[in-house]
């Protein structure tokens, strides 16, 4: 993983050293940070990925857009308050203070990063038109290698995100019985389609390389 990332500008915060790599790893370090703080507080943790006090994402990802927006969307689907550092939204970069204060670019619409900005968009919007994503419960359904599935839930409405973080093509069973009815239609986000329970599994989900797929049950 240190060849990914701006391990000098890393040097600067108390991010360094990374932990492990996986799906696994970063299970255990949510759940573990989710465990320190009681339900009421996780509910409401200010979660960020930029600020001024360190390098930006971009740059400490040494530019990798996919890193952002798998991050984001795990932000704007996990528990707690999301924040935004201006600007991340458009895919500013800088190194550490001041370099990551740079002023917004108001006047270069040109410069925007347009892609990164319609993720945000759609995460968020999702975000905000989903209660589950701001009220419900958390809970991991996998975490292996480089795939990761976890559900929302809030009054028998559920939200699924499945991320494959890695650099190939992968497809990822899984077992739903305990947290998902037999028979339950969720339908993808952004996309057409829809997966359904059966047998208490959702099974053949096809995930490309850095890519994430979000399912949600209908709302009226």
């Amino acid at each position: 993983i240190a060849d990914q990332l701006a391990v000098e500008e890393l040097k600067r915060t108390s991010l360094h050293p990374v932990g492990p790599a996986g799906a696994e790893a970063f299970q255990a370090a949510i759940e573990r940070l989710m465990g320190l703080y009681p339900p009421e507080i996780v509910a409401v943790m200010f979660n960020l990925l930029g600020s001024h006090d360190m390098a930006r994402f971009l740059t400490l990802a040494r530019g990798d857009r996919s890193a952002l927006l798998l991050a984001t969307l795990f932000q704007a689907t996990y528990s707690g308050a999301p924040s935004i550092y201006y600007g991340d939204e458009i895919g500013m970069v800088g190194g550490h203070d001041p370099d990551n204060r740079r002023g917004f670019p108001w006047a270069e619409p040109a410069a925007w990063d347009q892609e990164i900005l319609d993720a945000f968009r759609r995460y968020f919007n999702l975000r905000r038109d989903r209660p589950e994503l701001r009220r419900g419960s958390f809970q991991f359904v996998a975490a292996r290698a480089n795939l990761l599935a976890y559900l929302r839930k809030l009054d028998g409405h559920a939200v699924l995100v499945v991320q494959n973080v890695g650099r190939e093509h992968a497809r990822l069973d899984l077992d739903v019985k305990k947290d998902l009815a037999e028979g339950l239609v969720l339908e993808e986000c952004w996309r057409p389609g829809t997966v359904t329970v059966v047998g208490g599994r959702i099974t053949a989900l096809e995930l490309e390389p850095r890519s994430s797929r979000v399912f949600a049950t209908k709302r009226a």
